[in-house]
Order: structure tokens, then C-alpha cells, then sequence
């Protein structure tokens, strides 16, 4: 009798890798983050642990919406230097100011409370942070991405309890009008390097110039979805400040045309990562007056631009013909 042959045992191709062969191997580290995401009930203490790691896991429960009272808890004890939290959209007015208010905020560095609307009405923040031993006054990165029940009134609060404040991320925020702007300016002019204004539909461009160029030092500027960023902000803005600028988003800003792009251009020098993302007026002009002038620029979006292909691929040439005589 013939004996049968059995096939070669073959591996199950891992998802990440699809059809192509490629295999996803997760290291040590990441087993062991999510054994401890699968298990953060049963955990008893942070203390000791690197603020790396407490990152890691807490994107891995934000992702996995197992974030809960329990964990935050143990983030807010003792004398954190960093609390990170990408999505807080589980978390309640009543359980906001019972963990808050007791938390000690001397040493704390970064608060990230992203999706944090249900959570953060002015009032809150006025009943939590005055409350607090110290305040914030460490603090240089905040980021309240979506916190949709955040008004002016709430944002100078903010501003005034965080007075070395550095990187300020309000997108989403819809409450926060053009004044808000001012009061940033107001607070922190001399210090404030980063801002992030995505999608706050009620701030007009054209009122926030006068607030912006008070902010001496900022390198980094978002404004995507603002539709009222305009041909007009960018000259009457980018002209007088963009020698500082590093980055700029203006995706989905879509009244921008070639003029706008050649101002950046000519004034932005140091501009090292720029987002042009949706902008549907641009033409094969805008890349010509970023190849000629934007020397610092290793990051540039343009998906869904109507830019002709061989033009970008002679723009990306140009780049890395830049970068190899650039390079040693």
C-alpha cells in the first residue's frame, strides 16, 4: 500500500502580513504590555514604572476601551510627571472632579485628556483646578482634543493655572471663539511654541492675526478644516512670522491657492514638515515654489491634490538630490 504523503506543515500567515509573506513578530515588551492590558485590574500600583511604558499601556486600554476608574486611579497617585489619555470619552463630570482634585499636580509635566467632552465643562475645571494643591506650574504640554464643553471662559483658566506652558492642542474644541486666541496670547505670548486649532469651526482666521503674532516663539501651526483660513490670513500672517514656523497643517483649508503656498515659500525658511492635504485649488505652481525655496522641508503632504504625477516625482528628485548634497 501506497503510503500518503502529508504536506509540509505551512505557518498561518499573521494578518499584518497579509498575502505577501511578511510575518509581524511582537516583541517581549509588547507581550508582556498587553498581558498587562488584558490584566490591569489586578494591578496594585505604577509606581517605578518608566513613563514610557505607562504610555504604551494606556493606548493599549484606550484602544481596547478598557480604560476605567481603577487605572486612573493608579495614574493620578502619588506625584505623576505625565498623564496621557487619548480618548477620556468614558469618563463623567462626577468621576473628572472626584480623581482630580486630589490629584498632586506639582510635578506633572503632560496632560493629555483627548475626547475629553463629556467630561470638561468650564465648570468643572473651575471647581477641580482651583482646588488643586498647586495648580499646574510645571506643566508645558496640554491637550484637550475635542473637549466640545470648553469655552473661552474655561481656556483662560487654563492658560493662567499653566504658566510654562509650551504645546497647547484644542482641536475639536467648538465652544472656543477667535478671542481664545488672545488669551493664549495674553498668558503665555513669550513661551507658546505649539498650537493645534483643528476643526474649531467657531474661530475666524482673519480675528486671530493680531492674537498670533503676539505668540512670539510658536514653530508649529494647525489649522485644518478652518475654512476660513484664507489667501488673505496667510499674507497678512506668514509674511511677519513664518521666519519661526517649522510646521504648518493646513489641510482641508480649501479657499488656499498657489499664492498662499508661494508666501509660505518665500517666508517660512526653516519650514521642515508642511500639510497640504485636500487643497483643491492648488496647481502644479505650488510645487515649483516649494522646490525652490523650501531647503529645511523633509515632510510634505499632498494626497488628494491635483497635482500632475511627473511634476511631484521631479519635485521629490529635487528633494533628494537636496538632501544627498546636503548630507555628508
Amino acid at each position: 500500500m501506497k503510503k500518503k504523503v502529508c504536506d509540509a506543515w505551512v505557518p498561518k500567515r499573521n494578518q499584518k502580513g497579509g498575502e505577501k509573506g511578511f510575518f509581524f513578530v511582537p516583541s517581549l515588551q509588547e507581550l508582556c504590555l498587553e498581558m498587562l492590558a488584558d490584566n490591569a485590574d489586578a494591578m496594585v500600583s505604577l509606581e517605578g514604572v518608566p513613563d514610557e511604558l505607562i504610555r504604551k499601556l494606556c493606548n493599549l486600554l484606550c484602544d481596547s476601551r478598557k480604560m476605567n476608574t481603577r487605572f486612573l486611579e493608579l495614574l493620578l497617585s502619588g506625584s505623576p510627571t505625565e498623564i496621557r489619555l487619548k480618548d477620556c470619552s468614558w469618563l463623567t463630570e462626577e468621576q473628572f472632579a472626584k480623581y482630580f482634585q486630589t490629584c498632586d499636580t506639582t510635578r506633572l509635566e503632560v496632560l493629555q485628556l483627548d475626547q475629553c467632552g463629556r467630561c470638561i465643562p468650564d465648570y468643572a475645571l473651575l471647581g477641580t483646578l482651583r482646588q488643586s494643591p498647586r495648580w499646574l506650574p510645571k506643566l508645558i504640554t496640554l491637550s484637550l482634543s475635542g473637549a466640545c464643553r470648553l469655552s473661552d471662559k474655561g481656556l483662560h483658566v487654563l492658560a493662567s493655572s499653566a504658566p510654562a506652558l509650551r504645546s497647547i492642542n484644542l482641536s475639536q474644541c467648538s465652544l472656543l471663539s477667535s478671542a481664545s486666541i488672545n488669551i493664549l496670547a495674553d498668558s503665555l505670548g513669550s513661551l507658546l511654541k505649539e498650537l493645534y486649532l483643528d476643526d474649531c469651526l467657531m474661530i475666524d482666521a482673519a480675528q486671530i492675526v493680531p492674537g498670533l503674532k503676539k505668540l512670539k516663539h510658536l514653530e508649529v501651526l494647525s489649522l485644518a478644516g478652518i475654512q476660513t483660513v484664507s489667501d488673505e490670513f496667510i499674507k497678512d500672517y506668514i509674511i511677519e512670522c513664518g521666519h519661526n514656523m517649522k510646521e504648518l497643517i493646513l489641510k482641508d483649508c480649501r479657499k488656499l491657492t498657489d499664492a498662499s503656498i508661494k508666501g509660505v515659500a518665500e517666508h517660512c525658511p526653516g519650514l521642515c514638515a508642511l500639510d497640504l492635504m485636500n487643497l483643491d485649488k492648488l496647481t502644479d505652481l505650488s510645487l515649483g515654489y516649494l522646490t525652490n525655496s523650501c531647503r529645511a522641508l523633509h515632510t510634505l503632504k499632498l494626497c488628494h491634490n491635483p497635482f500632475r504625477c511627473f511634476l511631484v516625482f521631479c519635485y521629490f528628485l529635487c528633494l533628494i538630490i537636496h538632501l544627498h548634497i546636503a548630507c555628508p
